[in-house]
C-alpha cells in the first residue's frame, strides 16, 4: 500500500533513532523506532576498530613514541 503524503512527510522529517539487528553477514537490517522507516546498514570488518590486534583494554591501539 503506498504511503500517504502525511506519512511520507513524517519519514522525511524524522530524526531517526535506528534499532539495528545484530551483525550477521555483510549488512544488518535497521528500523527507526519513531517512524518505522527501514534500511540496511553495512557491517564492516575491514575497519581497524574491529581488528583484535589494534584494540585492547590496555590501550587504544596506537603505538607510543
Amino acid at each position: 500500500m503506498p504511503a500517504t503524503t502525511k506519512e511520507r512527510h513524517a519519514v522525511e522529517s524524522c530524526e531517526h533513532h535506528w534499532v539495528i539487528d545484530t551483525p550477521n553477514g555483510r549488512v544488518s537490517q535497521g528500523a527507526c523506532k519513531l517512524c518505522g522507516q527501514e534500511r540496511e546498514f553495512r557491517n564492516s570488518t575491514d575497519d581497524r576498530m574491529w581488528d583484535s590486534e589494534s584494540f585492547s583494554l590496555k590501550g587504544n591501539g596506537r603505538s607510543r613514541r
